[in-house]
């Protein structure tokens, strides 16, 4: 298997993981991040759907043997708006104010951008060939 495939999949199952927790239990998850201020569970839960939509398609982008190069470009953005999004939310004393959600959101951004920085590494490297 290409290296391209498994970073594919692998950023396509972490987003799967995690968009099953926010779709499925919405609230819990909330009041992961914070019990002080969670977010509305409308916004998790949409958060959930789009990060499962955004895994499905990563996945299928995987299984793919010669993808059009264009889709690592635009799932290493999709991955670095969500890293931004995730750093904002930590900053802003809002939806992710428990040290438990802080951890977990800054584990998550750490993944997301490694997992965007390899995508574009490989749009760098296909867009050359």
């Amino acid at each position: 298997m290409k290296n391209n495939q498994i970073i594919t999949k692998l950023n396509g199952i972490s987003c799967v993981f995690m968009g099953t927790f926010f779709v499925f239990m919405p609230k819990a998850t909330s009041n992961f991040f914070s019990l002080l201020s969670p977010a509305p569970q409308v916004m998790i839960l949409t958060t959930g759907i789009a990060l499962n939509l955004f895994g499905l398609l990563l996945t299928w982008l995987g299984n793919q043997d010669s993808p059009n190069t264009k889709w690592f470009l635009i799932f290493a953005l999709g991955n670095f708006l969500w890293v931004m999004s995730l750093i904002s939310t930590i900053v802003l004393p809002y939806w992710v104010t428990s040290s438990n959600g802080i951890t977990a959101a800054g584990m998550m951004a750490l993944l997301m951008a490694w997992f965007g920085w390899q995508q574009l590494q490989l749009y760098q490297k296909l867009k050359t060939t």
